[in-house]
């Protein structure tokens, strides 16, 4: 790992302060606008706090490849509550790739489609001018 535990403590601490505006707002209005409430059990304020003053090396093993040192302490508490071995070491990816949902967003990046928007765009922009002019 690049930077070690320090460099990684660092990160994390700067991830934490930034969650709040950078990532909750957004995904709690996403979850809104479809008349839910959201759930995020492992951000309640006694388990960040909980972990945030954890060691390091608790919480994590750089030694470890991927799935099995990241998020240790909680692969291990979600092993002491039941979870198996092989759900818990399963390796993290982010929501609209671990729910296997993007496969389900067709998005056509093919350059024509491209053109063809910066095109409608710019015509946009001209029908305007010529409508305030």
């Amino acid at each position: 790992a690049r930077g070690g535990y320090e460099a990684l403590q660092n990160e994390l601490e700067g991830d934490l302060a930034r969650l709040w505006w950078r990532n909750l707002g957004r995904d709690d209005r996403v979850v809104a606008d479809h008349g839910r409430e959201l759930r995020l059990p492992f951000l309640d304020e006694n388990v960040v706090s909980m972990i945030a003053n954890c060691p390091i090396r608790s919480i994590c093993d750089l030694t470890k490849e991927d799935g099995i040192g990241d998020k240790k302490i909680l692969r291990q508490v979600s092993i002491s509550l039941g979870l198996s071995e092989k759900t818990a070491y399963r390796q993290k990816r982010a929501m609209q790739f671990g729910s296997r949902s993007k496969k389900y967003v067709e998005v056509d990046r093919s350059e024509s489609a491209i053109g063809s928007r910066r095109r409608k765009r710019r015509e946009a922009k001209i029908k305007a001018g010529a409508r305030s002019g």
